[in-house]
């Protein structure tokens, strides 16, 4: 943790470089690792460091191959401490801009969180409703189809209507 914040403290170091194996960023690659379950793979610190610093990263940038966004690795943590982050650290506008942002098929980070599959146990279905109503709030979109039709109200109709209430 220590080193890391050493080099984000490092004068010309760009956030927002891109592996050459997978053309991912340092923040999409701390995303696409947390597991908030499992201490040796929690990189919520990291990911702090990385959106909370002066110079922020481009949280437009998206992920080459899927074209899935910032905010959909966000919100793919199902870790809503990492959605908080970037809804934090962006105005009311650009937050709105990036959740209705879409990947090549066409899926939103509403999209996303949408599709969670809860599977009855009731902490992902708690999680999966609150990344909802903070993507909602935002500005999520919930009637946006993707390039097969559907929108996330297809994919979770009640929830949405029960977060829809709460707004």
């Amino acid at each position: 943790m220590k080193m890391v914040d050493t080099l984000l403290g490092c004068h010309h170091i760009n956030v927002d470089a891109r592996r050459t194996s997978d053309r991912c960023t340092p923040l999409m690659t701390a995303m696409m690792k947390h597991v908030p379950s499992h201490p040796k793979d929690d990189c919520l610190d990291i990911i702090r460091l990385m959106v909370e610093r002066d110079e922020k990263p481009d949280f437009t940038v998206t992920d080459t191959r899927s074209g899935k966004t910032l905010m959909m690795f966000a919100v793919g943590t199902k870790d809503v401490r990492v959605l908080d982050l970037i809804l934090q650290a962006v105005e009311k506008d650009e937050a709105r801009r990036l959740i209705n942002m879409t990947s090549r098929v066409g899926n939103s980070a509403v999209h996303m969180a949408a599709g969670f599959r809860a599977d009855g146990h009731e902490k992902d279905s708690r999680v999966k409703e609150q990344m909802l109503r903070k993507l909602i709030m935002a500005g999520g979109e919930t009637n946006r189809k993707n390039n097969e039709g559907f929108t996330p109200n297809d994919w979770a109709r009640n929830m949405i209507e029960k977060v829809a209430k709460l707004k």
